[in-house]
């Protein structure tokens, strides 16, 4: 029996070992579980960190989409409006070249208007010149036939 309780004793004495050694792997694992909860926690207040960031992206990106959306609209609008343009500068040239087509015409007539005006000009002065030619010739017509008026009528009275 002495023998038993000393097995006993030392069974007991293995078991508080166990035991301590239970318990210390019990508070290792404790701790471990404490710092796992506490990663836990900073895992969840960092996940709800990158949903609040993920949402502000969201919506950054939705307004950016209708903003694209509104420029892809505004741009359509352009394309036409400019393509509006583009027709009308085609008439406009059209327009432009009918106008220069049509001065060139009047710029040859008034060319041919001021040579026939010349050439009147020209008609003019010989008529003026012809007229004062005619005016001195009879002039001279009535002073010559004056001195013969006058010497027949000398002749006549001696």
């Amino acid at each position: 029996t002495w023998g038993t309780i000393s097995l006993l004793q030392g069974d007991i004495k293995s078991v508080e070992k166990n035991i301590e050694k239970h318990k210390a792997e019990a508070q290792g694992l404790n701790r471990s579980i404490a710092g796992e909860q506490d990663r836990g926690a900073e895992l969840l207040s960092r996940i709800d960190q990158l949903d609040k960031q993920l949402a502000s992206l969201e919506r950054t990106i939705f307004a950016s989409q209708n903003d694209l959306s509104d420029l892809k609209g505004k741009h359509i609008a352009l394309i036409d409006a400019n393509e509006d343009i583009l027709e009308r500068i085609e008439v406009y040239k059209q327009h432009i070249e009918t106008l220069l087509g049509e001065n060139d015409e009047i710029l040859q007539e008034l060319e041919r208007m001021s040579e026939q005006d010349e050439r009147c000009r020209q008609i003019l002065q010989r008529t003026d010149r012809i007229m004062e030619l005619k005016k001195k010739a009879e002039a001279r017509i009535r002073t010559s036939y004056q001195n013969v008026q006058v010497t027949i009528s000398r002749k006549s009275a001696k």
